[in-house]
């Protein structure tokens, strides 16, 4: 997404980290950004997105099946 790339392009850091992943990781944070339905919500997925890459923690867009599970309240 557009917004994305421009993001990406503001933030040297953020765009070091994507530059480092696969394809298929750049393909699934881009779909993160691509799949809100507002602009709003574009925005603040955006954000999300690039402070994980400069946080170098990219997993919490990670694939639900993939994720570990929540521990059951007891």
């Amino acid at each position: 997404p557009e917004a994305l790339a421009a993001a990406l392009a503001a933030n040297a850091e953020a765009q070091r980290t994507w530059a480092a992943l696969t394809p298929g990781k750049r393909r699934g944070l881009s779909h993160v950004v691509a799949a809100a339905k507002t602009p709003p919500t574009q925005a603040r997925k955006v954000a999300e997105v690039v402070q994980a890459l400069v946080e170098g923690d990219i997993s919490r867009f990670g694939s639900p099946s993939r994720r570990k599970p929540r521990p059951s309240p007891s």
